[in-house]
């Protein structure tokens, strides 16, 4: 993972983010690789434990970053309809607690042109047409 594109392409989802409502970003790649958008609005369908279409999406940035794109996460809680979907992967070994592995349509990822914003807009494709199935 070259440090300069990771942060090239953080700043970019960031001046992205910005223009979204109370969206929230953290990120650590030094040591365990992830950037985390927080406050992030589901589109209608989607709902939190809590009753809520507002949470979270985690990046997991392999150390092949941006051969490979990253890995994805949303909370253990989300539901569509009530129900997991095709695209959360309960059973993976990865993420930690809480989370749940989610499945984005990357279609052919370009790591020469592709980043954090794809990663992003390939979770809202998915998101808003999620093929549900209760899992």
């Amino acid at each position: 993972m070259t440090s300069g594109r990771v942060l090239a392409d953080i700043a970019e989802l960031a001046s992205v983010l910005r223009e979204r409502s109370n969206t929230q970003l953290t990120y650590d790649v030094q040591d365990s690789s992830f950037v985390e958008i927080g406050h992030f609005r589901f589109p209608d369908g989607w709902q939190t434990t809590d009753g809520t279409r507002v949470g979270a999406i985690r990046f997991e940035l392999p150390a092949s970053y941006p051969n490979m794109p990253p890995s994805v996460a949303v909370p253990a809680g989300m539901r569509y309809q009530g129900q997991r979907t095709q695209a959360m992967q309960p059973t993976r070994a990865w993420p930690p607690e809480n989370w749940v592995a989610f499945e984005p349509d990357y279609g052919q990822w370009n790591p020469a042109a592709d980043g954090l914003l794809t990663a992003l807009a390939a979770i809202e494709r998915r998101l808003r047409d999620p093929q549900p199935k209760t899992l």
